[in-house]
This record gives structure tokens, sequence and C-alpha cells, in this order.
């Protein structure tokens, strides 16, 4: 895996390439988003429509960059997800944690999304039967789980 970094106004895209397995992309996301929040930082905006697979370990390096960005009052925005990483996502329940974006320029958009754009029609339908989405707060959650920020009118799976 590759990382393309580039500058749009305050925010940082990071255009991900090849395939986000084990821990030699960890390291590699690590180090970018370590780099990036002691620079200052506040936005990083993931472009994961390059990204060709994705393991567990691929996700928690995402996660782990999100809460990187989280410690300093920064934010990670996902943009351009496959469809494959988007039932990764729905699966994990990590799309109640992550904001995603149809496009990057989508992602540069002012505010972030409280529903997450792939949350539609193809999103939806990939569900099992009986999963509905609501506001949720932190200790609404089962233990184990992994619920990440409360949003004012976010959403969560139950």
């Amino acid at each position: 895996m590759r990382i393309i970094e580039r500058r749009v106004g305050t925010a940082v895209v990071l255009d991900f390439v090849g395939r986000l397995y084990g821990w030699q992309a960890s390291e590699l996301i690590d180090e970018t988003v370590r780099r990036h929040r002691l620079a200052g930082t506040q936005t990083l905006v993931v472009n994961l429509g390059l990204v060709t697979a994705v393991d567990c370990g691929g996700l928690g390096a995402l996660v782990e960059a999100r809460n990187t960005m989280r410690q300093v009052g920064g934010e990670i925005r996902l943009a351009c997800v496959t469809a494959r990483i988007c039932d990764l996502l729905v699966i994990t329940r990590l799309v109640t944690v992550f904001d995603t974006f149809e496009s990057v320029a989508r992602a540069l958009e002012g505010p972030i999304s409280t529903v997450p754009a792939l949350i539609g029609s193809a999103a939806l339908a990939a569900l099992p039967a009986g999963v509905v989405f609501q506001q949720q707060d932190r200790a609404s959650w089962p233990a184990g789980s992994a619920p990440g920020r409360p949003v004012e009118g976010g959403i969560g799976v139950s």
C-alpha cells in the first residue's frame, strides 16, 4: 500500500492506493496521521477509491487513525468508499463511527454529515432484516461494542 498526500485548503487528502492489509499498512497510516496531527492538521480526508482489499488490520488502522485525530480535536472523513468496504463498515458497525462521503469533493464541503452518505438504498438493501437506524448514546450500546462518538442527530445501528 502507498499513500499519496495533498493539501486542499485547510484539509489534507490522503489517497490510499493498493491493499489495506496488516501491520505494514497500519504502520504507514499511523506514521502519516501522527505527522499531520503534529503539524496541526485538523481534517484528514481518506480517499479509499483506489483500495483493492481490506483486512481486519486495515480496519483497525483506520480506527486508530480516527482516535489519534480525535485526541487533538481533529477528524477523519472517509471518501470514495467502495461497495465492499461499505459492506465491511456496516457489518462491523464502523459505519456509526466514521463520517463517509461518496466523493472527496463532498468530504471537503462544509460540516460533517450526521448521517453517513453511503447509508442509502444500496447499503440499506444489503442489511439483514430487522436492522434499524436510530439515535443512541454511549450508555445504550451493548458491552464490548465500539459505538464511536455520540453525535447530536447522529445514528446508531441496533
